[in-house]
């Protein structure tokens, strides 16, 4: 099921269910008085992200404090189905249940056999780490956990009915420490990032050396795509500079028409487009043995962070702040304009897709920022500053969003 119908039935269906439900639980608590102490000792942890494969793998540091406060607990996580491999890969989950979103009777069925499985779980502590989906609040609701924590933004504290405990969704601080914060809150130590990814049994190690190309990002969020036209240059340039090396363009099933519109014929025996052809598992290994990867700010990126595979990230509508990372081996393009960085303000951009954020970043910097790297093993030691904020571009003024 596409992702905007999905969207417009967590708000027309969901959301008014969820403020019905939020004040009956906020009777419901003042009347049973139950005991929500966090600091006892738990051996059933449920954790809840169903979307963003970036996101799960920045729950890794939670999940480590996790496993550490509750040695001999059982954590389950709750996902969509295209999740479940990248959590096998994550040694401190026990447990995985998953639902299927592709459509509408998948969803009915894999949701009545999740809810059950969790209500056998009887899980004591349920971890919401969706920040805007009515659903999850309800699902949560409905795992009948005692403790059940989510997050709000600014002043939102509308489903304080559902949770028994809410943390704020800081948008400035890195991800992994927002949700470490809910580690925190049950007496969990900090840990930090990256913490590698578990990789599957390796087979022999390519005898070839490549770079690893990722134009797309996911349907949630489409304007985080670096112009079509920058990394067809891109590709093109490179094979011809690095002709002794691979060049490897990836992305999804959902993901080969875009990738075979950008590079519709191979002109050069060293470019291989190899959207829709990989498994989970060899998109891994074929990440770990890049010598270089150059993505958009989408869930690759975050592989090869796990992976601690060198990498040049491209951000516009997301912070590098919030998602970003920080390492040696990482490069990071930002050029924000007014109304960056626009992820977990709209549900619709203000831009509507003509991403002036994204198109601000020079194709020649992120060209020079490769060539160094493959020259020297390393990037520039000066970081990548933002320059003057853009507040007009032609004659669209940022931020302005036309009622429709």
């Amino acid at each position: 099921m596409k992702v905007a119908v999905q969207v417009w039935i967590d708000g027309h269906v969901f959301r008014p269910l969820t403020y019905i439900f939020n004040i009956i639980t906020r009777i419901v608590g003042q009347i049973a008085r139950l005991d929500h102490d966090l600091t006892k000792n738990f051996d059933r942890i449920v954790i809840c992200k169903f979307k963003g494969m970036g996101s799960i793998v920045q729950t890794i540091p939670l999940l480590s404090a996790l496993r550490e406060r509750y040695p001999d607990a059982t954590i389950l996580f709750v996902t969509t189905d295209a999740n479940k491999t990248l959590l096998q890969h994550i040694p401190e989950v026990n447990r995985i249940i998953t639902i299927k979103d592709t459509n509408p009777v998948f969803i009915v069925l894999s949701l009545v056999s999740a809810w059950w499985s969790l209500i056998r779980f009887r899980p004591q502590v349920y971890l919401d780490l969706e920040l805007y989906s009515y659903f999850s609040s309800l699902f949560t609701l409905f795992s009948l956990a005692k403790n059940r924590i989510g997050f709000y933004t600014r002043g939102d504290q509308s489903k304080m009915g559902i949770y028994t405990h809410m943390m704020f969704f800081n948008t400035n601080v890195a991800v992994s420490k927002v949700y470490q914060q809910l580690a925190f809150l049950m007496g969990g130590a900090e840990k930090h990032f990256p913490v590698m990814l578990k990789l599957p049994a390796k087979s022999e190690r390519p005898s070839q050396t490549y770079i690893v190309i990722n134009p797309n990002a996911s349907d949630l969020r489409l304007e985080r795509r670096w112009p079509a036209e920058n990394y067809r240059k891109l590709i093109a340039e490179l094979a011809e500079k690095y002709p002794l090396f691979q060049i490897k363009i990836i992305g999804s099933k959902d993901e080969k028409d875009y990738v075979d519109k950008l590079w519709p014929k191979n002109e050069y025996p060293n470019v291989e487009n190899l959207a829709g052809k990989t498994t989970f598992n060899g998109l891994l290994q074929l990440i770990a043995e890049a010598k270089l990867m150059i993505t958009n700010d989408t869930g690759p990126m975050h592989l090869a962070f796990g992976l601690q595979t060198p990498v040049i990230c491209l951000f516009g509508p997301c912070s590098p702040v919030h998602y970003g990372m920080e390492g040696k081996n990482i490069k990071t393009f930002y050029q924000p304009v007014y109304c960056s960085p626009c992820v977990h303000e709209f549900l619709t951009p203000p831009c509507k897709g003509k991403n002036v954020c994204m198109q601000n970043i020079l194709y020649s910097e992120v060209f020079e920022s490769a060539h160094h790297f493959l020259q020297n093993g390393y990037f520039e030691e000066k970081k990548q500053h933002a320059g003057d904020m853009t507040y007009k571009s032609t004659d669209l003024t940022l931020g302005v969003i036309k009622r429709s």
